[in-house]
């Protein structure tokens, strides 16, 4: 179904693809900070330039907005850096047993729930018999 924002978005190709992880953000907000600056030296060297005042006012506000937009990149990749430890990839990598020592609380709640060597014991014990009840 397509949206009303949908149907006036511009089909920008490639660049719509949007990151899925914090890695995909990351090389992606890299590249478009690498972007950004070439965008700003090109800024510069118009303002160096012999221009009309209407030309010298839209260079200005193209330098204005360039730089604006380039710290919402560097604020975006700094907010990138600090999710990369609680990430759904970090803790995938992770073992049950770092996940469970990470957690608050959560040595205590196993042993009130599974006794005192938690679920590994079932494993290693096959005379617990597990039922549907």
């Amino acid at each position: 179904m397509c949206t009303t924002d949908d149907a006036n978005r511009p089909n920008r190709g490639h660049q719509e693809r949007r990151p899925t992880t914090v890695a995909g953000v990351v090389k992606t907000f890299t590249q478009t900070r690498t972007d950004l600056e070439l965008y700003a030296e090109q800024g510069r060297r118009w303002q160096a330039l012999e221009l009309g005042a209407t030309r010298r006012r839209d260079v200005e506000r193209y330098v204005v907005l360039v730089a604006q937009e380039l710290l919402l990149v560097e604020q975006i990749l700094a907010l990138a850096e600090e999710l990369k430890s609680g990430t759904i990839e970090r803790m995938l990598a992770k073992s049950d047993l770092e996940l469970g020592a990470g957690s608050p609380g959560r040595q205590a709640a196993v042993a009130r729930c599974w006794g005192r060597d938690g679920p590994s014991a079932w494993v290693r014990d096959p005379s617990h018999q597990v039922t549907g009840e």
